[in-house]
């Protein structure tokens, strides 16, 4: 004897307000609430037609129980031949996956009630309304899936209220017929991957909300994408949101002042990118923003950066060093991976959290941390990465780091200073210098010396531009970075011999007046202070030339005249 078993997709049906038989699913017997289903066995309507509009019931009795009818179940009209319009009742808190996907009879305005709080991904992708979508903004939460309502014929304005805190992928991908979009404050804080792409008629943006992150292609190809009036040059902004650049962008860019953050693959895959530079109200750097910007060489971030996405940076083969600044609080999954020419980053930020591989598959042959605090690490930040590449920590942190969580896997600690030191000379072909001692952790004292080459001889040391010594060997303590240059000048006072004339700068060493005193005939005097730069001129008028020099600083200068656009006569002068 065969039985033949027969399993049902709903555990009642009932006819709803508008006529049609419905069918329904007990969600909780103590609560007494149902979810709209599919019919019978299998899946789907299977042909069943229900036409003219369809008014959803808000309660439905079985068995003598009054239940509330709070969800649309996922399918539940899936691919329906749906024709008018639908009213859903003020009790559904959820719409379902592909609740009503491809229910291409409904038009129509859709309304949807104050008590809803979830539509699920693809609910109402592929209808075809017409009407306006009115969303409810009832104080309460209200999720918006992926897909939730693409490819619509939806009109007007789309109006984002309050209650939407969250708008998932490709939401409103390919509604062609919005023209308009208002992101209410308080609303969403970002706009998920390409939530408005395709919305070709929407030229008109109006966000109040405090939008954190824009993710990838989120207007690519709406109207106000394709509106060449919302161009500036070859980049689109957004107030302070950069959304998008040119694919043939190319050389340097100058990101404009006031942008904030820049969007998700903003700049993705524009491989003729070679520089960018960033503005210092620059908060954040959203995902992908630089991918694949095969050329980009420098990015060098401003100290006002808190953000840098995942893979904002992934496979930019140019870029060689990279300097997070202070102000930066997390670094992305892969943010610079797949940087093949990367050989060294620096990390300046005392309060920064760096996810997973974060260099993964680069050439990094150095790391500077130059905080004190140690930063928070996932367990991959730094897979691909080989152990024993210096790892350069503050001085006194060797041990710590060393013991660190995750950090602990690196075995080449080295501590530094982290003083930028630099020692040149003004003219290599005058003089030379050289460091007898390199500052560092144990000793922080710098000794150098400079070297005069033949017919030159030394004058000062300058450090960051100001003179602190004329002893040829200077030690000093390195606290502080610093540009130390030697400067050299020359020791004949002129082109050639036979030039010279009866000449005289007195007193020498002076005060307040230099006086230059020389018989040559529509000459020129120049003064020059030790770094070459003119602080006086004057056409010569009298024998004796007579000089003001009561602002000068304290130093050596050099003079010259010249005759007949010739060098005739030089000499030093020093002001006391």
């Amino acid at each position: 004897m065969n039985i033949a078993f027969v399993s049902y997709s709903h555990d009642f049906s009932a006819v709803c307000p508008s006529g049609q038989m419905l069918y329904y699913n007990i969600i909780s017997e103590e609560d007494a609430t149902v979810s709209i289903t599919y019919p019978d066995y299998g899946w789907g309507w299977d042909g069943e037609i229900i036409s003219g509009e369809l008014e959803l019931p808000s309660h439905v009795e079985y068995n003598g129980i009054n239940y509330t009818v709070t969800e649309i179940g996922s399918s539940a009209f899936s691919s329906t031949n749906i024709t008018g319009s639908l009213v859903i009742p003020n009790t559904v808190t959820e719409i379902g996956y592909q609740a009503f996907l491809f229910c291409q009879g409904l038009d129509g305005t859709l309304t949807l009630p104050e008590s809803i709080r979830n539509i699920g991904t693809m609910a109402f992708s592929l209808c075809q309304f017409t009407g306006e979508l009115v969303l409810p903004d009832a104080g309460k939460s209200i999720s918006i899936g992926e897909k939730a309502f693409s490819n619509n014929n939806f009109s007007g304005e789309l109006y984002i209220p309050q209650s939407v805190k969250y708008v998932g992928n490709s939401a409103f991908y390919g509604c062609n017929n919005f023209n308009s979009l208002t992101i209410a404050e308080n609303s969403i804080t970002y706009i998920s991957s390409e939530a408005f792409r395709y919305c070709r008629n929407m030229t008109e943006l109006n966000i109040y909300a405090n939008i954190e992150k824009v993710y990838s292609n989120a207007f690519l190809d709406s109207g106000y994408y394709l509106d060449s009036t919302k161009w500036d040059g070859d980049l689109l902004y957004y107030e302070d949101i950069l959304l998008n650049a040119r694919n043939d962008i190319s050389g340097v860019v100058d990101i404009r002042d006031n942008t904030r953050l820049i969007a998700g693959s903003a700049f993705a895959d524009c491989s003729s990118l070679t520089n960018v530079n960033f503005p210092n109200s620059l908060k954040s750097i959203n995902i992908s923003a630089f991918y694949g910007c095969s050329s980009l060489a420098d990015v060098n971030f401003q100290n006002s950066l808190e953000n840098i996405d995942a893979s904002a940076f992934q496979r930019c083969n140019s870029i060689e060093s990279v300097v997070i600044p202070e102000s930066v609080r997390s670094v992305g999954d892969r943010a610079f991976s797949e940087c093949n020419n990367l050989e060294s980053v620096t990390i300046l930020s005392d309060d920064i959290t760096i996810k997973q591989y974060f260099i993964l598959d680069s050439d990094v042959k150095s790391i500077s941390i130059e905080s004190m605090n140690i930063p928070l690490i996932d367990n991959n930040a730094f897979d691909g990465i080989p152990d024993t590449i210096p790892i350069y920590v503050p001085c006194g942190m060797k041990d710590e780091y060393s013991a660190a969580e995750f950090w602990n896997r690196f075995t080449n600690y080295r501590e530094s200073l982290f003083f930028v030191f630099n020692v040149t000379s003004n003219d290599i072909s005058m003089g030379s210098v050289s460091v007898i001692q390199e500052p560092g952790c144990d000793d922080d004292l710098a000794i150098v010396t400079a070297l005069a080459n033949q017919g030159y001889e030394f004058v000062n040391w300058t450090k960051n531009g100001n003179i602190v010594s004329t002893e040829e060997t200077y030690s000093f303590i390195l606290d502080e970075d610093v540009d130390i240059v030697a400067n050299f000048v020359s020791t004949t006072l002129s082109l050639e011999e036979s030039t010279k004339t009866n000449l005289y700068a007195y007193p020498n060493p002076g005060e307040n007046i230099l006086n230059i005193r020389t018989v040559l005939p529509e000459g020129r005097i120049e003064v020059y202070d030790i770094m070459g730069k003119v602080v006086y001129k004057q056409d010569i008028t009298e024998e004796v030339t007579k000089i003001p020099t009561e602002g000068w600083a304290k130093g050596m200068y050099l003079w010259r005249v010249y005759s007949e656009g010739k060098e005739a006569e030089g000499g030093k002068w020093v002001k006391q």
